[in-house]
């Protein structure tokens, strides 16, 4: 396998805080992920009162949702595979998330 090059493996790397950070603390576009996220607590919360514990579907899929940490290893698995096979199409998402990686870390960073 030969390593990407430096432009595309920083790309990817900010590609993927960005869709990790968008899908587990941003609102998203009417609220979609706010909601998606709300709707997964409901679910967890209606399956510990059943079963008394915190280890079912339900509880994972929340915990997947709203932990950038977890979803960024299995953005990074996805995006991995867009650097080791390059397409257009790959390229350009790798492009606009990067640039919305970019956008929103160093929107973090400032005042």
């Amino acid at each position: 396998m030969i390593l990407p090059d430096p432009l595309r493996l920083i790309l990817a790397a900010l590609a993927v805080y960005r869709l990790a950070q968008f899908i587990a603390q941003d609102t998203g576009p009417f609220d979609t992920f706010k909601s998606l996220r709300a709707w997964l607590k409901a679910k967890k919360e209606v399956e510990v009162s059943r079963n008394k514990h915190e280890r079912g579907l339900w509880a994972l899929l929340h915990g997947l949702a709203t932990c950038p940490f977890c979803q960024g290893f299995w953005y990074a698995v996805i995006v991995g595979l867009l650097l080791i096979y390059p397409t257009t199409a790959g390229d350009f998402a790798l492009l606009v998330l990067g640039l919305a990686g970019a956008q929103a870390f160093l929107q973090g960073v400032t005042p």
